[in-house]
């Protein structure tokens, strides 16, 4: 479904942002991206959305190049939450449904009660959790064949974090695709089934969990430190 092979991306001000990264994700898997900070685990995730072209290599999503026309039959939840502050939250329902393919109300309606997010609110007026919220909701009210998550769990607590990775697996058992980012690598334990680890732009490992725990003889968390210190596989 997504391949990508020897991408770079380096930006006008120099900054080398990807290295030579390639991978490719299974449909109907939970794909996970790991990284630090300023890794380019971001700039990966709008590669592969064709919202960024590549400086060199290719990306390949449904058998075609994403850039410059984007994915049609995807959804994204973005790093920024960021939505017009002055818009009720049930205005930004209808516009967003207005340009968003295969949009359901009735499913955005089940989502947002299961997270518990209010509707009769300003954007303005929402903390960062129910900003995600909102950002999630509306990504997985659509019906589409790949979900990109960048963050998707960001300011929210257990309970509705819970709820989030619940719809990621529910959607993946509908044959969905998903590649997700989070530096919650609890999460990344409990829903991905494969996984790359970013470093300064840098693949460091592509693999399944169990074969990162094999090979490292330790847990997620403890072979991500490893690996964010200059240990090898």
């Amino acid at each position: 479904m997504v391949k990508v092979d020897s991408l770079c991306k380096v930006y006008s001000n120099g900054v080398k942002a990807l290295k030579n990264v390639s991978f490719s994700v299974k449909q109907g898997s939970v794909f996970a991206v790991l990284g630090p900070n300023g890794a380019g685990k971001t700039t990966l995730l709008k590669c592969v959305l064709g919202m960024l072209k590549p400086t060199s290599g290719k990306v390949n999503v449904f058998g075609k190049v994403p850039f410059p026309d984007g994915v049609k039959n995807s959804s994204f939840v973005p790093e920024e939450k960021s939505l017009y502050d002055w818009i009720k939250i049930s205005k930004m329902v209808k516009i967003f449904a207005s340009f968003a393919p295969n949009f359901s109300f009735s499913r955005f309606e089940k989502l947002s009660k299961r997270f518990s997010l209010t509707e009769n609110r300003k954007i303005g007026e929402l903390s960062q959790g129910n900003r995600t919220k909102l950002y999630v909701s509306l990504a997985f009210a659509q019906d589409v064949d790949l979900y990109v998550l960048d963050e998707p769990t960001w300011g929210l607590d257990p309970v509705v974090r819970h709820e989030v990775l619940n719809v990621v697996k529910e959607s993946v058992i509908e044959g969905k695709t998903v590649v997700y980012s989070s530096h919650i690598l609890s999460e990344v334990e409990e829903v991905c089934d494969t996984m790359i680890i970013l470093k300064e732009g840098e693949m460091v490992y592509s693999g399944t969990l169990d074969e990162l725990k094999e090979k490292k003889k330790a847990s997620l968390s403890t072979a991500f430190l490893e690996m964010m210190k200059g240990d090898s596989i």
